[in-house]
């Protein structure tokens, strides 16, 4: 998912915001592993961010929401990153699997 502030993306495609939860929510039907990763703008609202996360809390049943922030979402931008670099351990957060 990218830019949230003027409008979303999943996967580079364009998307209503109003039609933000619904998508997800079918999206997510089949899916064993429930994983959204959001990737803000620096110059999006902390009204609109609440409001994106909010939707996408209520979308999925048992949906997990990352949110990449500082040197991750830099590193993203720079497409040094791709969400598949990042693993789950445990309990302590995300982390970067290609710093291990």
């Amino acid at each position: 998912m990218g830019s949230l502030s003027c409008g979303t993306r999943i996967n580079g495609r364009d998307i209503e915001n109003r039609r933000l939860g619904p998508v997800i929510g079918e999206i997510m039907e089949t899916r064993a592993e429930r994983v959204v990763y959001v990737v803000p703008e620096s110059e999006i609202s902390y009204e609109r961010f609440a409001q994106a996360l909010d939707t996408l809390n209520g979308s999925a049943q048992d949906l997990h929401i990352a949110v990449l922030s500082g040197h991750l979402r830099q590193a993203f931008f720079e497409r040094r990153l791709s969400p598949c670099d990042l693993a789950w351990p445990g309990d302590s957060g995300w982390y970067d699997s290609a710093k291990k």
